[in-house]
């Protein structure tokens, strides 16, 4: 009985260290549709060189990108400093057609409160906007459309923004669009995505739609 459980332990020994000594062996494989498509073993220096290869590569392409990243950040800091020093000013922002009509709007009223989502506007000279008007909110770091839900007394008016209110503070200026928010409609609108405002925001330039 122990000769046969000696056996079994060496019969043992041997599968297992078969089983890892072929895993360790690299494989080669050529290109399916090649009519001289081959499967060999790679010796030991042919994986070693394989897998040296790769790491040259893999550590190439990481130093190219680190190099472009470290010009990139080098650049933002001298552009900062010079800001900083007053020696240079920061680029004026180009304003595209649409955003120069919302520009020239009369920013007849001026925010008096904000919570959250929530905006109320005074419009001192008395021209109230609708309700469900449209209102333009002036000199932000983003575009924030207000929709107007309901009218407060006093000229003011509570609207419910449609971005980010962040940033946001009393007295800053506001425009009555006059209209509600409106936004593309048509073929051309057909597998597009847009958000609330209508503005695209899959990275496909202008919806091309005339109503």
């Amino acid at each position: 009985m122990f000769s046969l459980r000696r056996q079994g332990f060496g019969l043992a020994r041997r599968a297992h260290r078969g089983v890892f000594a072929s895993l360790n062996q690299g494989r080669y494989f050529g290109d399916a549709h090649d009519d001289g498509f081959t499967l060999r073993t790679l010796s030991k220096d042919e994986v070693q060189n394989a897998n040296e290869t790769r790491a040259n590569n893999v550590k190439a392409d990481f130093d190219a990108r680190h190099k472009t990243f470290l010009k990139i950040f080098e650049k933002m800091e001298v552009d900062a400093d010079k800001i900083a020093s007053g020696d240079a000013k920061p680029p004026k922002k180009v304003l595209s057609a649409a955003e120069k009509e919302r520009a020239a709007l009369p920013a007849t009223g001026r925010v008096s409160q904000v919570m959250g989502a929530v905006v109320d506007v005074v419009f001192e000279d008395g021209n109230m906007p609708g309700i469900y008007n449209a209102l333009e909110l002036q000199e932000n770091d983003i575009r924030v459309v207000l929709e107007v839900a309901s009218h407060l007394g006093n000229n003011a008016v509570r609207a419910v923004a449609m971005d980010s209110t962040d940033g946001v503070t009393r007295g800053q200026p506001v425009s009555d669009t006059g209209n509600p928010i409106m936004v593309p409609v048509g073929d051309g609108t057909l597998g597009r995505i847009m958000n609330v405002i209508g503005e695209p925001v899959d990275e496909r330039g202008d919806v091309e739609c005339d109503i």
